[in-house]
Parts: structure tokens; sequence; C-alpha cells
């Protein structure tokens, strides 16, 4: 398999040793600062129940343990082999009855309705080819006015990684990502392009439905 598709599968899906060096190097200090962005959209509170689609690394569930000392944190990711890795690096956290960790498909979340007060996603959108449900699923599973945060690369930055992105990769506008929000029904939505570090040339949207809705 070429180099570009491999890391390009192992983006979307990591396992084995090569995915742990992407855990580590891509998914932890490569998005540290977008994490970092999302996190602030967020405005977390200290009893929130939160939830990370797509946790990676688990930097962001890290950030938000500092911050979430009374509530819930639950990751989901669609890979088992990062769960196992998570089991290990979060064990903390687990141990404290403060974290879940669970593998599973965005469009099929074995989690209850209106379970979340805050939903947070980071660079997991380009591997989700229907992105209107995938949101509705996330819109289930968000308690009446909460908040879902979007991180992810825009069109022009993810063409910098040359071929990598070319692969499994559904680049997407911050227009887009909006109109699928709407679609998947959010009603108040909201997109802001960073400008500094590593998040140059990404985007933060944040998602809510009001409580009434």
């Amino acid at each position: 398999m070429p180099l570009a598709k491999l890391l390009a599968a192992q983006l979307r899906r990591p396992s084995g040793r090569f995915g742990r060096w992407v855990m580590t190097r891509a998914l932890n200090r490569g998005n540290a600062d977008l994490i970092e962005e999302c996190l602030a959209a967020l405005e977390l509170c200290e009893d929130d129940t939160v939830l990370d689609v797509g946790f990676g690394g688990g930097g962001a569930l890290r950030r938000a343990a500092k911050i979430v000392t009374r509530g819930r944190l639950t990751g989901v990711e669609f890979s088992a082999d990062v769960v196992a890795q998570g089991q290990s690096a979060l064990r903390d956290l687990i141990a404290s009855g403060r974290l879940n960790l669970l593998s599973a498909d965005v469009l099929d979340l074995p989690l209850a309705a209106g379970l979340f007060s805050k939903i947070v996603t980071s660079n997991t959108i380009y591997f989700w080819p229907d992105l209107p449900s995938a949101l509705a699923s996330l819109a289930r599973v968000l308690a009446p006015g909460g908040r879902l945060v979007i991180g992810f690369s825009g069109k022009e930055k993810l063409d910098q990684y040359g071929s990598v992105t070319d692969h499994g990769f559904t680049k997407r506008s911050d227009t887009e990502v909006v109109a699928a929000s709407r679609e998947a029904g959010f009603n108040r939505v909201t997109a802001r392009a960073l400008s500094r570090g590593r998040s140059r040339g990404d985007f933060v949207v944040v998602a809510a439905r009001d409580a009434s809705s």
C-alpha cells in the first residue's frame, strides 16, 4: 500500500504500532492548538456531561477533566485499538469513575437520547460521508440547550498535505459544515476561522439548539 494511502487509513482508524505513533504525534501534538480552541468554544462547566467523538490520543479528554470535576466524560472511537490505548493512557480518570470509553460508529451511538450537555469532535468529519446524518446522531444524544463544537481543517489546509488527504478524506468548507448542522436540526450555528499557530487554516463551528426546540 502506498505510504500516503496507509497514513490516510491510519488517520481514519488508527491500529497497531503505526497507529500508536499516529495517535501520539499526529492526534495529540498536531491537534493541540485546535483542541484548545474547541474546548474554549465548548465553555465547559464543572458539572457538565461531555462526549468527545473521535477522542484519538485523549488530549481533549485530559484537558476537559481539569474543568469537569463534578460531571462525567465519555469518549467514543471508531477504532477498538484506540479505545484500548485510551484505557491505558487515561486509566486514572476511568478508575475514578469520571470517564467511560467505548468503540462505536458515529451513526449508531449506543447512548441514551439527551445524555450530554456538551459534545466536541475535532478532525473527524472528513471521514463521515453522510455529514448531516452523523450530526443528527450527535443531536439525538445532546440535551436540549446543549452545545456541539466541531473543529476541522479547511479545504485549503488539507490540500497542503499533498496526496495523503486524497485518500478517504471528504474535504469541506465552513459553509458546508454550517449548512449540514442546520439540516441536522441545530438552529443556532456559527463558524470561526482560526489563524494562530498550528490551527491556522482550521475552523471551529459551534452548533446549538434552543432548550425548547
